[in-house]
């Protein structure tokens, strides 16, 4: 379910987030919430391996009970959807204004999700009005289950040189 910024990554690679080029959705003409980094860890783009988000932003009006809806939509039909409550304790205390906002959470992507380009909403909502909306794309792509064995078996054997090469400079020196 939710996974905060302590203990986002656990067990993940911080340094294969990958920041997300983001752009204002169509339409919205005021942004309550200014998006300031906006990162996904997503190994292989592929459907079925858990999707980890992480969103920082500034909110620069007066909310009372602001929602996160965040959305994967393909054309115009959205695959995935979830309303997240921002007021909880580390993420926003309520009423908030001026204030910063950092969220992330954990998604599993169905693994018959069909493949392609998708994109990723974020929505910020107040009751009915929509104070802010920012989205980016991102592709899902079938696993290669024999490439990304291999590539495992690959990382782990030169991680074992690369310990060997310095067992015998620490001998030598």
């Amino acid at each position: 379910m939710f996974l905060f910024l302590l203990n986002l990554f656990d067990g993940a690679d911080p340094n294969r987030t990958k920041p997300v080029n983001f752009r204002q959705c169509p339409g919205q003409e005021h942004q309550y919430f200014s998006l300031k980094k906006f990162e996904i860890f997503h190994p292989k783009d592929t459907r079925g391996i858990p999707l980890v988000i992480r969103a920082i932003a500034e909110l620069n009006h007066k909310v009372e009970d602001p929602k996160l809806e965040i959305q994967l939509v393909k054309g115009r039909i959205p695959y995935f959807r979830k309303i997240d409550d921002l007021c909880q304790p580390g993420i926003l205390i309520c009423p908030a204004s001026f204030s910063q906002l950092v969220y992330g959470i954990q998604i599993t992507l169905s693994p018959i999700i069909p493949v392609g380009d998708y994109t990723l909403r974020l929505i910020f909502r107040e009751k009915d009005k929509k104070l802010s909306c920012y989205e980016s794309q991102m592709p899902i792509v079938d696993l290669d289950l024999e490439r990304y064995q291999l590539e495992a078996r690959i990382k782990i054997e030169r991680e074992l040189w690369e310990q060997y090469r310095r067992e015998q400079a620490e001998k030598k020196g």
